[in-house]
């Protein structure tokens, strides 16, 4: 009994190892040229999850 127990559980921790989320950016850069220093800027980056858990952003840093 013991036996069929442990392999129930050896055959579940393969699935849970490999579900991770899988961050895909379609543009990583963007040039906005030459602004001036009080000039407001923005822009949108666009990005998704194929990964199979949820994606969670923390922390987001400017460089």
């Amino acid at each position: 009994m013991k036996r069929i127990l442990i392999l129930m559980i050896l055959c579940l921790i393969p699935s849970s190892v490999w579900a991770q989320p899988a961050i895909t950016i379609d543009e990583q850069t963007y040039d906005f040229g030459t602004i001036k220093p009080t000039a407001s800027i923005a822009y949108d980056f666009e990005f998704s999850n194929n990964g199979t858990e949820d994606l969670v952003i923390e922390k987001l840093v400017p460089s």
